[in-house]
Parts: structure tokens; sequence; C-alpha cells
């Protein structure tokens, strides 16, 4: 299937444009939606993942909250599955961990994390691959989520395993959790406060694993992600729901879920005949806080 040629189509509406990304289960690729006439991302599927993103596709469509990209339309193109996703312009956990996030921001990222865990607990989907290649905030603030269900990365967990958990016990994947979610946004907050992309192969399990931070964390902050990523915690956080709490707690928010950012449906300015969306009154106040930096990366759903 050609991936690069502009005035590819597919059902006759789907303009292909440049590749976003690779992932082991898929490509995907800059399109535009010429009936909507919105730019959207288009997910390029290996068949070997074909049932897996199947399945991952009905528990999408069931969450229905902001926070996760949302999924506009499936279909087989040339014996092959096509997915047409939301299209995310924003920064990707890299460039976030990158960046040295002040505390507070991650804490407030974490609380976005635990608002749409908890909804979609609710719905009794697990993600079961949070991984940072399934994060990224998006242009006005709020964090998104990708990748729900598939396949999850197994050296990532395993390189994981130990940090700020005792033990030689590995992490098991193989059945997404609810407690295996809240455990993955804890190693995620630490990898923004350390300012690193992987887990690092030097954590014991022990208290020490702050160290490698290189900086000073609250002692509020340091308590809540352990108890995310610590089940055997004295005080370990056993919902999504409490994990809202413990961190509106810290940054002093209401436990409300907060409004949603409006994604840049339009098509780019050079495009006179067609508006921007304008969302500035949808920026909820500690998203406006922890605005990015102008976005330069659109989002990659591999």
């Amino acid at each position: 299937m050609t991936t690069t040629t502009h005035q590819t189509r597919i059902s006759n509406r789907y303009v292909i444009g440049e590749v976003l990304g690779q992932g082991l289960g898929s490509t995907v690729v800059r399109g535009e939606d010429e009936i909507l006439r919105r730019l959207v991302a288009i997910k390029q599927v290996r068949p070997a993942f074909t049932e897996a993103y199947r399945a991952a596709l009905g528990a999408t469509a069931r969450i229905g909250h902001p926070a996760y990209i949302g999924v506009f339309d499936a279909l087989e193109h040339e014996g092959q599955l096509v997915i047409i996703q939301e299209y995310v312009i924003g920064q990707r956990f890299t460039e976030l961990a990158h960046a040295r996030l002040s505390t507070g921001s991650v804490a407030r990222i974490g609380r976005q994390l635990a608002l749409a865990l908890a909804h979609a607990h609710r719905q009794g989907v697990a993600h079961g691959d949070l991984t940072p290649a399934a994060l990224f905030r998006d242009q006005w603030g709020a964090m998104r989520i990708n990748n729900i269900l598939l396949p999850p990365d197994a050296a990532y967990f395993a390189a994981a395993s130990r940090l700020l958990k005792p033990g030689d016990e590995p992490w098991s994947v193989a059945t997404p959790t609810p407690q295996g979610d809240l455990r993955a946004v804890g190693v995620a907050l630490w990898l923004l406060l350390a300012g690193r992309q992987a887990p690092p192969p030097e954590a014991t399990g022990a208290q020490t694993d702050w160290e490698l931070t290189g900086r000073e964390v609250p002692p509020h902050l340091r308590d809540v992600v352990e108890r995310l990523i610590d089940s055997d915690h004295p005080r370990a956080l056993g919902s999504a729901e409490e994990a809202v709490h413990a961190f509106g707690a810290i940054i002093g928010a209401e436990d409300v879920p907060p409004p949603r950012s409006t994604p840049p449906w339009s098509l780019p300015p050079s495009r006179p005949d067609v508006a921007e969306t304008n969302p500035s009154h949808h920026a909820s106040a500690a998203a406006a806080r922890d605005a990015p930096e102008p976005p330069t990366q659109p989002n990659g759903p591999f």
C-alpha cells in the first residue's frame, strides 16, 4: 500500500499525506477527510496485528471520553485494516520528559490521567499498555491517551518492574487490569520528574530510586507516586478515583473533570476557505498554567 503519495485516496474520501511515524503494529500517516474537510490520522495496520486492533477498536468506542484519541472510521483497503483517527497536534512524552516540567505540572498531568482512567475503568476497560508511546499532551494542555488494549510492550514493563517496588517479581502484563494502569501512571510520572524516556536499569526498588531523578521532589508528590506504583504500600491507591482525590489534594483542584479541549478539526490556515476552531474558552485554568510551547509534532498513534 502506498503511503507517501499525496493524492492516494482511501474509500474515495481520505487523502493520504506524509508518514508521521511507524510502530510495531502499524504505520501512521497524515490525511485529509475530503467530505468533512478536516485533518485525520490514518493508521495502516500490519496484517499480523489486525485482530488485536479490531478488539481495541471496540473498547475505544465504548469509552467515549475526550482524553482518549477518537476513532472516526475503520475500513478495509487493499486487504489491510485502516483506522481513521482524530488528528491531534501536541507534544509527545519524550518532549515532555525533555522539558523537565515543574512538580506542579507533573501532579496536574497525574490528575488528568487518573480522571481518564477512572472513566474507562467504570466502563470495564483497562488500558493494558500505558507506556510513554501512548501518552502526549495536546496543544491546549490536555493529556491524551492512545493504543488501548494493544499487545503490551513487554520490554518496557520488564524494565519498570523494580522501580520503587521492592522485590524481584516481574511485572505481569498478560492481562490488562486497573491496578496495572495505575502503576503505569506512577512510572510515567516518575519518568517525567526524572526527565527520562524509559525506566532506569539501575533502579533497585528502594527509596534511593528517587535520587535518580536528579531533583528534589516534594514529599506529598513522592508519596502519591509511590502509592500508585507499589500495590503493597500500606496506603496503596486502589482505584483511579482515589488517585484523582490524591492529586487533587496536592494541587487544590476540585474533583470534577476538566472541560474538553478542542482538537484542531479544521484544515491549516493555508486553506482560507476553512476557518480554524478557537478553543480558548475550553481550556481549564490548570491547563492554561501549563500550556506547552507551540507544538511541532502531530500525534503518532502506532
